[in-house]
């Protein structure tokens, strides 16, 4: 649970540092086996065009990477890890959306059209 509010108050606290800049925080969560080299997965990161910095280490199972707005995606960070750890270990990441930036699920039209139940239970 610890963990969950530390993630939380990171990410919250590093979009508001990199608001008023070109940078931007992608935070990147690592599953599997193959993802406890940090050292490797921050090389990888750092040679790419527009990242900044790379954290492998603050947050476990976590890279923050700080890049340059339009010059490389989250997407495209998940996709660069991917290659190479096709030739290696098994490792797999995602991008982590904060509530505020993450897409809307799309509600099924069945929960729109029910009726409010009453408050006094009638």
């Amino acid at each position: 649970m610890n963990r969950i509010l530390l993630t939380i108050a990171i990410c919250f606290t590093s979009q508001l540092a990199f608001a008023g800049s070109s940078l931007e925080r992608i935070t990147l969560v690592l599953t599997g086996t193959g993802c406890q080299a940090s050292n490797e997965i921050e090389k990888a990161f750092n040679g790419l065009d527009g990242v900044r910095a790379v954290d492998g280490r603050s947050i476990p199972g976590h890279v923050l990477v700080d890049i340059e707005r339009g010059r490389v995606t989250g997407a495209e960070l998940v996709h660069h890890l991917a290659a190479l750890e096709n030739a290696r270990a098994n490792c797999h990441a995602s991008v982590m959306e904060s509530c505020i930036t993450a897409e809307h699920p799309q509600m099924p039209s069945s929960v729109h059209n029910r009726r409010p139940i009453p408050l006094d239970g009638q």
